[in-house]
C-alpha cells in the first residue's frame, strides 16, 4: 500500500504566517483610515489621502526623521510594512532549496519571482499600500496552490500572467497624450524636485504642527493628487499650469501657505 504524501511543513508554516502578516498588515492599513476620516477627510479623497499618508509615515521610519508619535497604530503599522521583505527573502531561500530536489519546485520558485509584488516589492510597501494587498493574495494563493499539488507550468502562466498585466496597466498609465512633450526629465532633476517638496514641508512643520502632501495640492487649487504626483516625477503629463501653480505654491513663506490652506479649509 503507498504511503500518502504528507504537505510541505515548511511552506504550509511560511504560508500560514503570510496570512497572518497580511491580516495585520491590512489593520494598519485601516487603521490610517480611521484616523485620516477622525482628522475630517472627506471619503471622496480618502483613498488619495490613505496612500500620501502612508508613504509619508513609510519614509519617515526608513530615514529615522519626522518626530512620529510613539502609539499603537505606528508601531503596529511599522512591525506589519517592515516584516514583509523579510518573510519574502524566507519564501524565496525554502523554494530555492527545494526546487533542487524537484523540477516542481524549481517552476513554483520561478512563479514565485515572476510576480509583480515580488520583482517590484520595494516600491510597492513604499508607495502602493492596496497593490501590496493584492500583492501578498498573490503569493498566498500560489504557494496554496502550490501545496495542493497544482502544476507548476500552471502556476508559471498564471504568474506571467500576472506580470503581463500589470506591466500593461502600468505603461497604459504613464503613456502621454499625443501632444505631450518628448524630452524626459534626468533622474538628478526629478530628485531635486523631491527634495524642494520635502524641504518646503519641512519649513512648514517649523510653524505648523501638521502638513500633508494633500494640503500643497489644496493651496495650489487642486482636489486630488494626480497632478501633484506627475509633477513630483516629472511626468510628461503634467500640465504647464500645474507646473505653474505648484512651483508658486514652493516659493510661498511658511506663513504665506498656512493662511492660504486655512482660507481654503473655511472656503470648504
Amino acid at each position: 500500500m503507498q504511503r500518502p504524501q504528507t504537505k510541505p511543513k515548511t511552506v504550509k508554516k511560511l504560508g500560514d504566517e503570510l496570512k497572518e502578516l497580511r491580516r495585520r498588515y491590512a489593520k494598519a492599513i485601516k487603521g490610517l483610515r480611521r484616523r485620516l476620516k477622525r482628522s475630517g477627510v472627506d471619503d471622496p479623497t480618502l483613498n488619495d489621502d490613505v496612500v500620501s499618508e502612508y508613504a509619508e509615515l513609510v519614509q519617515a521610519f526608513e530615514t529615522g526623521s519626522g518626530g512620529i508619535p510613539f502609539n499603537r497604530l505606528n508601531v503596529e503599522f511599522h512591525d506589519a510594512v517592515f516584516s514583509i521583505p523579510g518573510l519574502l527573502r524566507r519564501i524565496n531561500q525554502d523554494l530555492v532549496v527545494r526546487s533542487v530536489k524537484s523540477e516542481r519546485d524549481q517552476r513554483s520558485l520561478e512563479a514565485f519571482r515572476q510576480l509583480p509584488f515580488v520583482e517590484n516589492s520595494e516600491n510597492y510597501l513604499r508607495n502602493a499600500p492596496f497593490e501590496t494587498l493584492d500583492g501578498l493574495d498573490a503569493v498566498i494563493a500560489l504557494l496554496s496552490r502550490r501545496r495542493s499539488g497544482t502544476a507548476a507550468s500552471d502556476l508559471t502562466q498564471e504568474a506571467a500572467s500576472r506580470r503581463n498585466r500589470a506591466a500593461r496597466a502600468t505603461k497604459e498609465a504613464t503613456k502621454p497624450p499625443a501632444n505631450a512633450p518628448t524630452a524626459e526629465v534626468g533622474t538628478a532633476q526629478l530628485a531635486s524636485r523631491r527634495r524642494e517638496v520635502d524641504d518646503f514641508i519641512t519649513k512648514v512643520l517649523a510653524e505648523k504642527e501638521k502638513i500633508r502632501r494633500k494640503d500643497i495640492c489644496k493651496v495650489a487649487g487642486y482636489k486630488d493628487n494626480t497632478e501633484f504626483e506627475r509633477y513630483q516625477r516629472g511626468d510628461p503629463r503634467t500640465t504647464a499650469a500645474a507646473r505653474k501653480n505648484f512651483d508658486r505654491v514652493l516659493k510661498m513663506t511658511p506663513n504665506e501657505f498656512i493662511a492660504c490652506l486655512e482660507k481654503k479649509q473655511v472656503q470648504k
